[in-house]
């Protein structure tokens, strides 16, 4: 009885250990990556964060009064949570989104939170969300983008199945490719390309949004490699990038192939009847989602190109190319309404 009681002791320990270990392992992963940011911060002039907020408050700096918000919640990403708001700009009033940390946020997510804003103040393209400014002086901090009064591009066509005509489907993926190929020029990589990701406007107009995983890659020879743990869109997302958390612009390109597929598909879930495992063996295999109904073979090629080896995938301004042409071929039916 005395040597169970002895050995479960021992087990305890030895559990108790490891978890310390763990502990004390993930604590100096952070603190490394503080370390890191304070070097950057300290690079531009700032000591802390809140120097920082204030250097902030001087540029882009919306007051809170002028912001208001509402409760519709628009939706969530990797830090921040997304709502309707109102921008009071002199004697107008605007609908806004505007994303906030979460509440139970942790220090490296304010972080996070500048990484997103400093890339959204550089954008401007038709076909990028447009950043309006930031809120640095309440918690949580807060920045304002313009707001989409159709939602999103994956519950917009779910939505509007009956009455979209194949010519919208092309000029969606054209859109969208036109907003990564600007984002690539800059030497960034947006690594959460979807149609969830994708905001609709009035006629007809598709813009990237949701840039809390994207990384300037211009100083890292166009690569990023994850240095932690994220919880990245696994079935948007080529080999290399979940077994070597290795990213490029070619693994954008991957994930620009399924949105395709998500666009002529009307917005069903790629893969969605496969776990974990069996999606590894089918991109090991090299089995790919099949063509959907309302596609055709030229634009199925296309998908299929873009889920190729990582050095033969098709550049951005190669697939704008061909979508432009598959858009004035004679040979596209590209008028019919969908039934």
């Amino acid at each position: 009885m005395s040597d169970l009681i002895y050995q479960i002791l021992i087990a305890i320990l030895v559990i108790l250990v490891v978890v310390l270990a763990i502990v004390i392992i993930r604590k100096e992963l952070q603190l490394k990556r503080s370390k890191k940011w304070n070097k950057f911060l300290f690079a531009w002039g700032f000591r802390e964060i809140e120097s920082y907020k204030k250097a902030l408050y001087t540029e882009w700096n919306i007051k809170p009064e002028n912001l208001q918000k509402c409760e519709m919640d628009l939706g969530k990403g990797q830090f921040g949570i997304v709502t309707k708001g109102k921008l009071k700009i002199e004697d107008s009033v605007f609908d806004v989104a505007i994303k906030s940390l979460k509440e139970n946020h942790k220090d490296l997510d304010v972080l996070d939170f500048f990484e997103e804003y400093s890339l959204m103040k550089r954008f401007d393209h038709k076909n990028i969300i447009k950043l309006l400014g930031i809120s640095v002086l309440n918690e949580p901090l807060e920045f304002v983008m313009e707001f989409a009064p159709l939602g999103d591009l994956k519950n917009y066509l779910l939505a509007n199945e009956k009455s979209i005509m194949r010519i919208e489907l092309f000029r969606f993926g054209l859109q969208v490719c036109e907003g990564l190929n600007y984002l690539h020029s800059l030497s960034i990589l947006h690594r959460d390309l979807s149609a969830r990701n994708v905001l609709v406007f009035e006629d007809g107009i598709v813009k990237i949004s949701d840039f809390g995983m994207a990384r300037n890659v211009k100083y890292t020879n166009g690569i990023f490699t994850r240095n932690r743990a994220e919880n990245i869109p696994l079935k948007w997302m080529p080999l290399e990038a979940i077994e070597f958390g290795t990213y490029s612009v070619k693994s954008d390109v991957w994930s620009f192939g399924v949105l395709l597929w998500e666009i002529f598909s009307f917005g069903k879930e790629p893969y969605c009847e496969d776990n974990f495992e069996t999606y590894i063996a089918k991109l090991k295999n090299h089995e790919h989602l099949e063509n959907p109904l309302l596609s055709d073979v030229d634009i199925y090629n296309m998908m299929c190109n873009c889920w190729r080896e990582r050095n033969l995938r098709p550049g951005t301004e190669f697939l704008i190319q061909d979508l432009n042409l598959f858009l004035t071929a004679k040979n596209h039916n590209l008028s019919v309404v969908i039934v």
